[in-house]
């Protein structure tokens, strides 16, 4: 099970494992206040348990050709995590990524979803998705640097904190993006 990426120098993209349940555990632990604010998974208090859980299945996910599930590491640390969820048979990738607080602002999300992108365009994708709630300026903005395109706002999708959210939903076809350079990937398919 392989699958690698290098965003720069110091950063890169490694294949979700559960040997990287601790991390999982600590950066959402770590940055739950704010993740709390976006995302219908991070209503509860993060446990170990629960990280557990939820990278086995990503990890499960992976193999069966659903997902590519990364963590995003900065100097050897983990810093957040960014995920390909395949739609095999509408050729579809829905992109979804967070970040720790002190690794926001240097690039590292757009590229790490440009590296989601380019993998997708070589497993014969066709079209990515971003869904990301109308408040959230920051990755609206990582959105447009990747040239997708807001096709229409879903009312009220996602439950955070004791009210509903709208999310814009974004959308990238093969042919229509950016034409920045993407780092190396190395991949092999899964076992």
């Amino acid at each position: 099970m392989t699958f690698s990426h290098r965003l720069s120098d110091s950063a890169s993209l490694e294949l979700m494992t559960p040997e990287c349940t601790p991390d999982i555990y600590d950066l959402t632990r770590t940055n739950h206040s704010r993740l709390r604010e976006w995302a219908a998974w991070a209503q509860d208090d993060p446990t170990f348990e629960w990280a557990t859980a939820y990278v086995h299945g990503r990890v499960e996910a992976y193999f069966q050709g659903n997902a590519v599930p990364c963590v995003v590491y900065e100097s050897g640390k983990a810093v957040g995590c960014i995920e390909l969820r395949i739609d095999q048979d509408r050729a579809i990738g829905d992109i979804g990524y967070w970040l720790d607080a002190a690794a926001e602002g240097r690039g590292l999300v757009t590229r790490a979803c440009r590296a989601m992108i380019e993998h997708g365009k070589s497993l014969d994708l066709q079209r990515f998705e971003l869904r990301i709630a109308t408040e959230n300026e920051r990755s609206s903005a990582v959105a447009e640097r990747l040239g997708f395109e807001l096709e229409g706002v879903l009312k009220q999708t996602t439950p955070v904190q004791g009210r509903r959210l709208d999310t814009g939903l974004y959308a990238l076809l093969v042919g229509d993006e950016t034409s920045e350079p993407v780092a190396q990937v190395e991949a092999a398919p899964a076992a």
